[in-house]
């Protein structure tokens, strides 16, 4: 993760102080996340290993999340926070729809080359957990899909993009191919012998254009 701070281990069996269960709960994100990312999977990272690596004990992680979904949930959260805060201003900004679709684009691939580590846990990690209807109701992720849906059918009312398909699959296109894009842009950097790109000063802008000509009249 870019510019961030890692927080210390703590000792084994360290009970925390008064005023600071929010370091320990940040602590325990900051671990899960880093074991996530080295790992791969969610089920190859226990609550065990994490207490360990936080330097606590397992009922310590317990007094802050009710059970490991909702700790891995509150890691993806963390980040889909992080990630709706860059883009949600550009869906109430000025200009078009249209414009703003493209724009909203190319910050959708800057983020993810930006927090590389975080992209990969909310978006390549295979995850198969149980989350309350509720924990959802509010979720940052899908409010950012949400409006760009509803940015889709502002632009099919103007004529900027075609209406011969839903909104909401025109959206899921737009969605699929920003991630595409910055799924081979990350593992080309990663690994330049496996995947040899253009540099991303090409792909991104040859990305909005193709794909915008397609969904647009």
């Amino acid at each position: 993760m870019t510019g961030r701070t890692k927080s210390r281990p703590r000792r084994k069996g360290h009970r925390a102080r008064k005023g600071e269960g929010g370091l320990l709960r940040g602590q325990i994100l900051d671990v899960t996340e880093e074991l996530l990312h080295r790992h791969g999977s969610i089920d190859a990272v226990s609550i065990r290993a994490i207490a360990e690596a936080a330097g606590v004990t397992p009922p310590a992680i317990y007094l802050h999340f009710e059970d490991k979904d909702q700790l891995f949930y509150a890691v993806c959260r963390r980040g889909f926070d992080r990630f709706a805060a860059r883009l949600a201003p550009i869906l109430s900004s000025e200009g078009s729809a249209f414009d703003r679709i493209q724009r909203l684009g190319v910050e959708y691939v800057k983020f993810g080359l930006e927090n590389s580590q975080q992209y990969i846990i909310l978006f390549g990690i295979k995850r198969d957990v149980t989350i309350p209807p509720e924990e959802l109701e509010d979720d940052p992720g899908l409010r950012i899909l949400s409006g760009l849906v509803t940015l889709v059918e502002e632009a099919q009312s103007s004529g900027d993009i075609r209406s011969d398909h839903p909104a909401a699959t025109v959206a899921a296109l737009l969605w699929a191919v920003s991630h595409g894009t910055t799924s081979l842009l990350i593992n080309a950097r990663a690994k330049p012998e496996v995947a040899p790109l253009p540099p991303k000063e090409e792909m991104i802008p040859a990305m909005i254009d193709l794909v915008i000509g397609g969904v647009g009249t």
